[in-house]
């Protein structure tokens, strides 16, 4: 029981490490522009209802995406692209494919996608909000 127990334990902090890894690589890589007005207003609900703050520096994430948690009536979700943790708007998930390419910001944990396969995403959910 005991080897178990370290088992587990090992492939749980190796794959925390993996995580804390690529987020680094993340906050390195090449800023591709920085996030626009509508976009930090577009996300203004998600800094309200988690607390995050992230920065305003968008970067390029590729990979597939791993579900996680899926709520349609809460108008943010979470799973994995490319390895990294993700925040993203529920609109997000009509335009999930098996390997995408994501525009994100990066908070402290997270990646928060506010474009996703060329859509606008962030925007999007904001203006449908406004809609209804």
């Amino acid at each position: 029981m005991a080897i178990l127990l370290a088992m587990v334990v090992a492939a749980i902090a190796e794959w925390t490490a993996r995580v804390c890894s690529r987020l680094r690589a993340l906050r390195r890589a090449r800023v591709l522009r920085t996030l626009n007005a509508d976009e930090h207003a577009a996300l203004a609900p998600l800094r309200a209802m988690t607390g995050i703050a992230h920065d305003d520096q968008v970067r390029l994430l590729r990979g597939a995406f791993i579900g996680g948690a899926y709520r349609p009536r809460h108008p943010f979700n979470d799973g994995m692209l490319g390895g990294i943790p993700v925040l993203f708007p529920s609109a997000a998930r009509d335009h999930m494919a098996a390997w995408n390419e994501a525009e994100v910001v990066l908070a402290d944990r997270w990646a928060v996608i506010v474009r996703l396969n060329g859509v606008q995403i962030a925007t999007r959910s904001r203006s449908r909000r406004v809609r209804h």
